[in-house]
């Protein structure tokens, strides 16, 4: 069978993981199965529906058997290498052979180190075959930058003026954006991650709770807030404090405080005398509090640090229509900052502008 048949193939089990809620399986990947038959059928279709649930080989195998098919005379096409390790479910790949299926072909290399899948397969005697297919890569980022740099998935979150001002020369930024466009931060880009970072000087400016907020209801959201003088544990009276049952307020400190409010942590360890060593602060969100994507609302300092280390997978700017008085200190993220990502949305919300831009700097690892 030649390439371009197996990789519409492929396409195939991409379409069927684009289904997929992603706030279903977080934070698994989403992954389409097919089993295709000796005349080119397909006889076997499934997707990973849930998290902890029956992965997308499984289902199409257990599809295609239903159905009456024999997996063993069928070629299975998968948009991501089965995994070869036990989680909450056993490896895939150990189905495949128990199930004498001869050639696997996906479309995604697996960069967990964990998952060894086309090394297993190919070791029992099974053709396993990489085909590249850049929607696969596409689909599932947030998973690929945890397990090829093991730390979050970064957002940074800008609103800024028609004139490039992030907030006035008072330091007020309430509310340079509309109605819709604060929509969309809650229903799209908070309700969506595990956590919101920030500094205090933006907390204590605009006591902020840093929750979700969607119509009538609001939910606990974890924030991580860069304090190094614990400023926000002077004032328990703080929106940030309240309510928080479920979550936790994790402030980044080189200073000690004991005992500590149940719903409060202190990160020390990622200070140095320079400050605060940014990428072993990811490392740590990712390793010791299950981090897997994070959305920062600060100042343009913060978002610029982030943006210059290489370290923001995806930068929403939301431009709106108001003017500010110019001023050097809350000047908007500078484009230089960001000219190696690639504008990949636009949207409008009402008289807003929110342009989405990406990092794609780590599909290079992939397509080797």
């Amino acid at each position: 069978m030649n390439k371009t048949t197996q990789t519409a193939y492929l396409r195939e089990t991409i379409t069927l993981a684009q289904q997929i809620d992603p706030r279903l399986v977080r934070d698994n990947p989403r992954v389409g199965a097919i089993l295709v038959n000796s005349l080119g059928e397909v006889v076997g279709k499934g997707r990973h529906e849930k998290w902890g649930e029956a992965h997308a080989e499984v289902n199409a195998i257990n599809n295609a058997i239903q159905r009456g098919h024999n997996p063993s005379a069928c070629t299975l096409y998968v948009s991501l290498e089965p995994c070869s390790h036990t989680g909450k479910t056993p490896p895939c790949t150990s189905l495949i052979l128990e199930k004498g299926i001869k050639k696997v072909v996906f479309a995604s290399a697996d960069p967990n180190p964990h998952v060894a899948g086309m090394e297993v397969l190919k070791n029992a005697g099974v053709e396993a075959l990489h085909i590249l297919v850049e929607e696969a890569l596409d689909l599932n980022k947030r998973f690929f930058i945890n397990h090829l740099y093991g730390r979050p998935f970064v957002i940074v979150k800008a609103a800024i003026t028609k004139n490039g001002m992030m907030a006035d020369p008072n330091g007020n930024s309430k509310w340079i954006t509309g109605t819709q466009s604060r929509k969309h931060v809650h229903e799209v880009l908070r309700e969506n991650v595990d956590g919101i970072l920030s500094t205090a000087k933006t907390v204590l400016k605009d006591n902020a709770t840093l929750n979700v907020r969607i119509e009538d209801k609001t939910k606990e959201l974890n924030a991580i807030v860069l304090d190094k003088h614990l400023a926000l544990l002077t004032n328990t009276n703080l929106a940030i404090h309240q309510h928080r049952i479920h979550s936790k307020l994790i402030l980044v400190s080189n200073k000690e405080v004991h005992p500590l409010p149940s719903h409060v942590e202190v990160v020390k360890e990622v200070y140095t005398e320079d400050g605060v060593n940014l990428f072993a602060l990811l490392q740590d969100l990712y390793a010791n509090h299950k981090m897997n994507s994070l959305l920062v609302e600060a100042g343009p300092t913060l978002c610029q640090s982030l943006l210059k280390l290489g370290l923001v997978d995806e930068l929403v700017l939301f431009v709106g229509d108001k003017l500010f008085p110019a001023n050097n200190q809350y000047a908007g993220i500078e484009p230089e900052a960001y000219s190696n990502l690639q504008l990949t949305q636009t949207l409008t919300f009402e008289n807003d502008v929110c342009s989405y831009y990406s990092n794609n700097s780590w599909k290079g690892l992939l397509r080797k």
